[in-house]
């Protein structure tokens, strides 16, 4: 049986590329790491610019990245993350 995390650290997006990745540098850089990370882009229109530059972090088994196929809003996004989150505490961030 997998641990579930402390915290699921969640992040809605939209096309805000380099933002996203300062974004979960930052929290990859803490000494803290009982959280996962779950990322929903929201159908960016640079969706594939965007899967790119996640893509390196996403050789770390806590990072994990959703591509919406279609544009959600805002709130059914935020709602989708908490609906997948396994950690104990949610943080919702924004991507910027």
């Amino acid at each position: 049986m997998i641990p579930k995390p402390f915290f699921s650290i969640l992040i809605p997006s939209y096309n805000r590329q380099s933002l996203l990745i300062k974004c979960v540098s930052s929290i990859l850089s803490n000494d803290f790491t009982d959280y996962e990370i779950i990322i929903s882009d929201d159908a960016s229109p640079s969706a594939i610019a965007i899967k790119k530059s996640i893509t390196p972090f996403l050789t770390d088994s806590r990072v994990k990245y959703i591509q919406q196929e279609r544009n959600i809003g805002m709130s059914n996004n935020w709602n989708y993350l908490t609906s997948i989150a396994s950690g104990k505490y949610l943080i919702i961030i924004g991507d910027d």
